[in-house]
């Protein structure tokens, strides 16, 4: 049995760290080397469970290239099952340009390539029955729909991080796949472009989802700031550490990692985001896209900062 499926992008991420960003025609020096590694929003949540001792397989698209057989060894790396993942000769493995300045901000270049469309046909029926959770991200919206819908109909339970592309899709085409969620994981932009509201009208945007998507549990990453959640049960924030920020590309899916982890194992909706909240910190201190550290690292860390989070009802 798995724990958790993931479905949504691959990417072959290059990455390169420099003071400040270069303004135009001019030019910034990179500090040290250019490095790559794994990276797309399901893959990290999946690498990253896995690290935390999670079953985990991935289902999105490659193409037939050096990239992606490097992708492929990475996943074997960390332990997450890659058959379910689709091979094409159409289109080269996507591939993220990342450059991170000194405060630890990004700035991306994306080339999706092989990982849209990602079709009906591409996602395995058998992973998905033999998971317990199934957690999607940012892809081809027709087959989020699909796989959500057929999760659910197998009694799953279901997560969606659409991002920030797909959340520019707006309520009406993005329900298909809400409708089946029992987790909307956003930030407040995100928040906002979902319900089709201005980005400065987070609040009527919360409102507008909380009545539409009745009995589903809304968790509104902020950063540095508190976590917001918003449930059947309760409405509440919770605050995160503070921390030496590297490298912030990630943190929200470290989070992901985090509140699933601890999700499956049965804890209280509260204990979830803390610990979720610790991880999307933790990770900030290090470099990579799936850069959350091995279990004991996490727990040791959670052990050690915990008492600083706190949680307040809104």
């Amino acid at each position: 049995m798995l724990d958790v499926v993931c479905v949504g992008h691959i990417l072959y991420d290059t990455r390169s760290y420099v003071d400040e960003f270069p303004k135009p025609d001019k030019t910034s020096f990179v500090k040290g080397t250019i490095t790559h590694s794994i990276g797309g929003s399901a893959t990290n949540v999946a690498c990253n469970l896995a690290k935390l001792g999670n079953k985990t397989a991935l289902i999105g698209k490659i193409g037939f290239d050096d990239h992606g057989q490097y992708l492929l060894q990475q996943l074997k790396f960390y332990g997450v099952e890659s058959k379910y993942v689709k091979i094409t000769t159409e289109k080269p493995t996507g591939v993220s340009m990342i450059v991170v300045d000194k405060s630890g901000e990004p700035l991306m270049f994306e080339m999706i390539g092989a990982n849209e469309p990602l079709t009906k046909q591409d996602v395995s029926k058998d992973c998905i029955k033999e998971a317990s959770h199934l957690h999607m991200s940012g892809t081809t919206l027709e087959t989020l729909a699909f796989v959500s819908k057929l999760a659910k109909k197998m009694k799953k339970t279901v997560s969606f991080d659409p991002g920030r592309t797909k959340s520019q899709a707006g309520f009406k085409k993005l329900y298909p796949i809400l409708k089946n969620v029992d987790f909307l994981i956003t930030n407040k932009v995100e928040a906002t472009r979902i319900a089709s509201f201005k980005e400065t009208e987070f609040q009527g945007a919360i409102e507008f989802l909380k009545k539409k998507l009745k009995g589903k549990t809304i968790i509104v990453k902020s950063g540095k700031e508190k976590t917001l959640v918003f449930s059947k049960e309760k409405n509440f924030a919770v605050s995160t550490v503070k921390v030496k920020v590297v490298d912030t590309i990630g943190a929200g899916d470290a989070f992901t990692s985090g509140f699933l982890h601890t999700f499956l194992k049965g804890l209280e909706l509260e204990e979830c985001i803390k610990f979720a909240n610790v991880c999307g910190a933790l990770k900030v201190t290090r470099e990579g896209a799936a850069g959350l550290p091995l279990k004991d690292e996490v727990y040791s860390f959670y052990k050690k900062v915990c008492k600083k989070v706190k949680v307040e009802e809104v």
